[in-house]
Formats: C-alpha cells, structure tokens, sequence
C-alpha cells in the first residue's frame, strides 16, 4: 500500500525550532544558505540525505522569505557540495493578484 508523501513546511520548522530527522519526504521550502546547511547537519546525523524545495521571492518582497531570484545562482555552488541535502526543484509564489495572467511573467522569470 503507498502512503502519501509527508512534507514539511519551513514556517513549521521555524515555530518548531528543529526537524524530525527522517520524519519528512520533501522539506518545502528552504529560502537560505543557512536553512539549508542546518538541515545538512541535521541529515547527516541521522544518516540521511534531505530532499528540498528551493524558495524563491520572486519579486523582492519583504513580507516574503526565499533567495532572490538574482542571488539563486550565486548560492547554487555552496548548496551543490552539501551532501546530505538534495535540491529537487524551486517553489515560488507569485505576489497576489486579481488577475491571473498578471501573475505568469513572475512565475516564467524564476
């Protein structure tokens, strides 16, 4: 029998103050260096590799967490060599709008 994916959200993570180690399929998302290479450390004591969402902050907001869309690429080298967190794609939410075909060009640019 397949059981559903389990997946954790960072402002839990962040309310929480630590993961469950091995209790999460996907981690969603991490918007920073330093998220990500405290889940490293993390999954590496439990002996696991962490798969992982990418935030991104399309726009710069404020009230949004996330890397920059112009920062993603500097920090893709540093989050490449830590072995215990696996990047498998980038979450994103484009700002809030009445129309949805204002939302598109933020969501096709990340």
């Amino acid at each position: 029998m397949a059981t559903d994916p389990v997946v954790f959200y960072r402002a839990l993570a962040a309310a929480k103050g630590s993961i469950c180690r091995g209790s999460f399929d996907l981690i969603h998302s991490v918007g920073s260096l330093e998220w990500a290479e405290e889940i490293d450390r993390r999954a590496r004591e439990a002996g696991l590799t962490q798969a992982v969402l990418l935030e991104v902050n399309l726009e710069g907001e404020a009230a949004k967490a996330g890397f920059l869309s112009d920062e993603l690429d500097g920090a893709m080298p540093s989050l490449g060599v830590l072995p215990h967190v696996a990047a498998k794609g980038l979450m994103a939410i484009p700002p809030p709008t009445s129309d949805l075909e204002q939302a598109r060009p933020s969501s096709s640019s990340a």
